[in-house]
């Protein structure tokens, strides 16, 4: 999608307030309801359940997660919990110091699951792995601005393959901030953006290296060892098993093309972003063993 489109969704989870938690009795209906949905209380049975009844399920549940609560709102919706008063980052102040570090951005891969946002910010920067076959490199990055438990910014290399708009995750250059990054997290974005932004130029062009890798004839056994290797989600391994039998590929790059495609087919999910990290460590694992068809 177009930036504009991307910052016009991460707008939802900009300007939130981060505040204590300490009175139950103070808040709206709506707040309660909002607060239960979070508490994994089913919202259909919170909006119907009298206040006297649904506040003390609230307390019970909330007693059962930490011991300091902050509330995450944004006017009068509550849209989460966190026991890190410091955890709250806004999305688009991410955004716009990765797109001012990081230049040509012009596409993003967005994506929000679980309290998660995820945007693959990606630039004009490419490799031609085979004729007419294009990678563009970029950035992505990983926010929980409204998650029930404190979980700081994360910046990876990313990869996006134009002839089927597959999407990947480095394994090895991914950023995790610390908490003493927080104090200054929109410079620190920015600066580990640019360093993982000119390292997946080389993960683009290790491609090219897996592409002369051939694969052997006993492509059920190869599986079996890189099924376990990148550690893909058990719940697709059936559907990455039926897809190399159907599809016979010939090269690593080939498998690669494999994994990247099931983890784009699972659209917006949380589970489509385990694949393409699946992906990411395939191209740590390229190279196969000609006797006992092990990758390393």
């Amino acid at each position: 999608m177009e930036k504009q489109v991307a910052l016009d969704k991460l707008s939802k989870w900009s300007g939130v307030s981060v505040k204590p938690l300490v009175n139950i009795a103070s808040l709206s209906r709506p707040q309660m309801v909002d607060l239960a949905t979070i508490l994994n209380i089913p919202s259909t049975y919170a909006k119907k359940c009298p206040d006297d009844l649904l506040r003390p399920q609230i307390d019970y549940w909330l007693s059962k997660t930490t011991k300091s609560i902050y509330q995450l709102a944004k006017g009068d919706s509550i849209f989460g919990l966190n026991s890190d008063s410091n955890c709250y980052v806004d999305p688009v102040q991410i955004f716009q110091a990765i797109d001012k570090a990081v230049p040509g951005v012009s596409n993003v891969d967005y994506l929000h699951i679980n309290g998660a946002v995820r945007c693959g910010m990606v630039t004009n920067k490419n490799t031609q792995v085979r004729v007419g076959d294009i990678v563009q490199y970029g950035v992505q990055f990983e926010v929980y601005p409204v998650g029930k438990y404190a979980k700081y910014p994360e910046v990876s290399s990313y990869l996006y393959r134009l002839v089927c708009s597959n999407g990947m995750i480095s394994a090895t250059n991914t950023f995790n901030c610390k908490k003493k990054d927080m104090d200054d997290v929109l410079d620190w974005a920015g600066r580990v953006a640019r360093i993982a932004w000119e390292r997946a130029e080389q993960e683009a062009d290790l491609l090219k290296r897996m592409d002369t890798v051939k694969l052997p004839a006993d492509l059920e056994k190869v599986t079996k060892h890189i099924v376990s290797k990148i550690m893909i989600p058990i719940s697709v391994r059936k559907l990455l098993v039926d897809r190399i039998k159907a599809e016979s590929p010939h090269t690593m790059y080939d498998l690669w093309n494999i994994v990247t495609a099931i983890g784009a087919g699972l659209g917006q999910t949380e589970l489509s972003g385990h694949v393409k990290e699946a992906a990411g460590r395939l191209m740590s694992h390229y190279t196969v063993c000609s006797t006992c068809h092990r990758p390393f």
